[in-house]
């Protein structure tokens, strides 16, 4: 139980009592309120009613990124106040229910690194910038913003490469340092085209993260977790469905309603994407099809293998995109013991 004024993660760093003192490291226990590259303009969009208010409200009208986004605020200033620092973020997927902060509308909760699919929010790359080895470069968010051309928007960079320079449509708009366990960011005016990020260590250029308007969605395209599968009842393969325009770039505010057709010796056994305002049923009432909008140019469908072996074949389809399939090979599997 929190104290009158006290927040809950002050709350955790007092139950560390003396040791956070002899020690010099604070346990900050972190949620990240934000849903996938979910931004003003996807709201309008594609959320309804009381919910897009409420968050325009909370925006105070502008167009802006949520704090959820940068992830290293507070684990920054705990480093500098202690000279070392620790801290637990609590929720990795976000899950089915405390849909804060929009009880009313949401049906799950937003607190997670990555969304209920398993697809990575831009806070995702925070975490992979400062508790990985990898270098890592990522610029946000999507540049389809058709009709604020001329518009102030905020750009952000999480990496953890020495300095990153920003380019748009070809033009620099100046390089930055980047603070370690933080993030940079460029007050951009819109225009269509191509946001470009190229970070730099050792005073060379190491990495290149484009961001480009996109096109009209045009096709489907299918990335299944795994291409096998155990003939066993149990295992199962996530297949990610993307919506790309023409040229084979995800577009990034594509809501279309796909539908999915299984055949061979598996089961549809669910559908998501990630939204976390969606009430479009989780569980297909058949095995063998199933529908579900994408959210943000991307869906989900979980194909789970029955035991029998054989070729697990998903197509997915929507309106006025070319259709896409993928084949799963279910391979003889012992079966693990059981009760009837």
């Amino acid at each position: 139980m929190t104290t009158s004024g006290e927040t809950e993660g002050q709350r955790d760093v007092g139950l560390a009592g003396s040791a956070v003192a002899e020690q010099q490291y604070v346990l900050s226990a972190r949620e990240e309120l934000a849903s996938r590259q979910l931004q003003h303009h996807r709201l309008v969009e594609c959320w309804h009613g009381e919910e897009v208010e409420a968050v325009e409200a909370l925006g105070d009208g502008e167009l802006r990124l949520p704090d959820a986004s940068l992830g290293g605020a507070a684990f920054a200033v705990e480093q500098f106040k202690l000279g070392h620092a620790q801290q637990v973020a609590r929720i990795g997927f976000d899950y089915r229910g405390e849909p804060n902060p929009f009880d009313h509308v949401s049906v799950s909760s937003q607190s997670g690194i990555v969304d209920t699919c398993g697809f990575p929010k831009d806070v995702y790359y925070y975490y992979k910038s400062w508790w990985g080895s990898d270098p890592v470069l990522h610029v946000f968010p999507h540049w389809n913003w058709d009709g604020r051309e001329g518009e102030e928007l905020q750009v952000r960079c999480h990496s953890n490469l020495d300095s990153v320079e920003l380019f748009l449509n070809g033009t620099s708009l100046g390089s930055q340092n980047v603070p370690r366990n933080s993030h940079i960011g460029w007050v951009v005016k819109y225009a269509p085209g191509v946001l470009e990020a190229r970070g730099s260590k050792g005073g060379r250029v190491v990495l290149t993260e484009r961001r480009e308007t996109t096109g009209t969605p045009s096709q489907l395209i299918l990335r299944p977790s795994l291409s096998q599968i155990a003939a066993d009842g149990e295992d199962v393969s996530a297949i990610a469905v993307e919506i790309h325009d023409s040229r084979g770039r995800v577009t990034p505010t594509a809501c279309t309603e796909l539908h999915f057709k299984m055949t061979g010796p598996g089961k549809i056994i669910g559908v998501g994407n990630g939204d976390p305002s969606c009430r479009e049923r989780d569980k297909p009432e058949s095995p063998d099809a199933a529908a579900r909008s994408a959210f943000n140019g991307l869906c989900m469908a979980f194909i789970q293998a029955t035991k029998q072996s054989g070729t697990i074949s998903l197509e997915a389809s929507g309106s006025n995109l070319a259709p896409a399939q993928v084949e799963i090979r279910s391979v003889e599997s012992k079966v693990r013991p059981a009760v009837a």
